[in-house]
């Protein structure tokens, strides 16, 4: 059981809000995107240029050339990072933090979730288009904002989970445009215009990836629609169509 991954805690960094009803990996995707995504930036950007002056210093063998390593290095940098960055702060997440097996327990959870909520610094709302629909979802973040002390600003993130996917397409795609060309070049001694075909080529797939990234613009202002006329008796809760 994943309840066995959490721990006491005094205090929570942030409180992770999510509506059981959306794609799991999008909301796993976009939990790397968000928490993880500027660590693997970071490093993948330190790692090219360390490869550039390993191999200006003569230190790397000439097999990849110096834009082939520190493409190499700074894709595989980011991939691991992306993935496998862990970061220390104690977060709030249902699924671990209350067991669904026991059920003595777990009402014991719910009833105390909004002491939960007021023990958390910041929320992060995994957004899709059940959130809003969801009695539970907008009362955690009523009860996340009606604690906050007056006067302060609340560190309120609500992030739509197609971010997840649209980064990873995004990088992806960018790091096969990046090869194609690269080894092209070094490997075929292309000419300037078959370097020009190469980008060509390439960047027919990004077309997809455009209108990925205008979808994530048009949830965006879907949610601000529906942030904006908001009724709670549109809301719903299985227990309450049982």
């Amino acid at each position: 059981e994943l309840y066995a991954l959490s721990c006491p805690t005094t205090r929570i960094a942030s409180f992770w809000s999510h509506s059981w009803h959306g794609p799991t990996w999008f909301k796993i995707l976009t939990l790397f995107a968000v928490k993880n995504g500027m660590a693997a930036a970071a490093l993948s950007t330190t790692s090219a240029v360390l490869m550039g002056i390993l191999y200006s210093a003569g230190a790397l063998p000439d097999f990849f050339g110096q834009l082939g390593w520190c493409s190499f290095v700074a894709a595989v940098t980011y991939s691991c990072t992306f993935v496998l960055w862990q970061s220390r702060q104690p977060v709030f997440v249902d699924r671990i933090c209350i067991p669904t097996y026991d059920e003595t327990i777990k009402g014991e959870a719910l009833i105390s979730l909004g002491a939960f909520l007021k023990c958390a610094d910041s929320m992060l709302v995994l957004w899709d288009p059940s959130f809003m629909d969801r009695l539970w979802c907008m009362f955690e973040i009523g009860a996340f904002l009606h604690s906050r002390k007056r006067g302060r600003k609340p560190l309120l993130t609500i992030r739509p989970t197609v971010l997840g996917p649209m980064v990873v397409a995004i990088v992806a795609e960018l790091v096969l445009i990046n090869a194609i060309v690269t080894f092209s070049w070094r490997w075929i001694g292309a000419l300037q215009e078959f370097y020009l075909a190469v980008l060509a080529v390439c960047s027919v797939p990004m077309v997809p990836l455009i209108h990925v990234s205008r979808g994530y613009c048009r949830k965006i202002e879907k949610l601000q629609e529906e942030m904006a006329h908001f009724n709670i008796e549109n809301l719903t809760s299985y227990c309450c169509t049982v």
